[in-house]
């Protein structure tokens, strides 16, 4: 299974996780605090590849974290878990500009 996240400078984002066989999946966002922030999947999927988009807009700036848990065959009950959590930094785009001044050539 892999796990990685695109373009990770971006209030959007995407996040890439491959699935072997049907599984219940929960893919989640915390903040630094460990406070849940969007739950972006929580059912049952088949196998193969999936992206899920992230929108971090109303978010802050600053440090947060995904967490995929996988349980094989769907069902939750189930003992045997993958669980996986990686660092995700939004950043707000500074769109401010310095305007450039017309100056004859020497």
């Amino acid at each position: 299974m892999a796990l990685h996240i695109q373009n990770p400078s971006n209030f959007y984002t995407a996040i890439v996780y491959q699935l072997r066989t049907r599984s219940h999946v929960t893919l989640a966002v915390f903040n630094a605090l460990g406070t849940l922030v969007a739950t972006l999947v929580d059912e049952v999927e088949g196998p193969g590849e999936r992206s899920v988009n992230f929108n971090g807009n109303g978010l802050a700036s600053g440090e947060y974290w995904y967490r995929l848990v996988v349980r094989p065959g769907g069902n939750i009950g189930q003992s045997q878990s993958f669980t996986q959590t990686k660092k995700l930094f939004l950043l707000e785009q500074d769109y401010r500009h310095t305007e450039l001044s017309n100056h004859p050539e020497p």
